[in-house]
Order: structure tokens, then sequence, then C-alpha cells
């Protein structure tokens, strides 16, 4: 059993996300990290700026769930990533 759970618990570096902040550790890198996303969304004011474009994104996702209806799964990767790059 410990062998299947190590590969899996180590697939965020594989993947290339050893520095997303859930998977640092305490210290240094994580606090500039914790830092530089409060500066960029850590205020009602700085997350309405992006409110206009996550309107429109969820109107795309609904439309394309609507005509769609056996693809949400495409949908919602396509909404994720949308927005994950509009706060990037």
């Amino acid at each position: 059993m410990l062998l299947f759970w190590i590969p899996a618990f180590l697939t965020h570096v594989r993947v290339g996300w050893s520095d997303v902040l859930v998977f640092l550790n305490y210290g240094h890198a994580f606090r500039q990290t914790r830092k530089y996303i409060h500066k960029l969304i850590g205020t009602k004011s700085a997350v309405f700026q992006f409110s206009h474009n996550r309107e429109i994104e969820t109107r795309r996702f609904l439309l394309h769930v609507l005509d769609n209806p056996g693809d949400v799964e495409e949908g919602a990767r396509m909404y994720v990533g949308l927005l994950h790059i509009e706060y990037m």
C-alpha cells in the first residue's frame, strides 16, 4: 500500500506544482507567495476588478452547457482555465 501512496503524494512535483502555495513548506517562499496573492486578490476592491470578466466567462460556460449538455466536463475545464489565466 505504501508503494502506491508515495507516487500519488509526489505527483505535484512531477507536474511542476512544487511552487504552488498549498504545497510549499512554511518559510520564506511561502510568505512571499502569500504576500503576492494578497496584493493580487486580497481585498474586495482587488477582486472587483475581475468581476466583469468573470460574469462574461460564466455566461459563456452556461451557453456551452446548454448547447452541449453531454460535454459539461470540457466546458468546466475551459471555464476554470480561462478564470485562472485571467488572474495571472
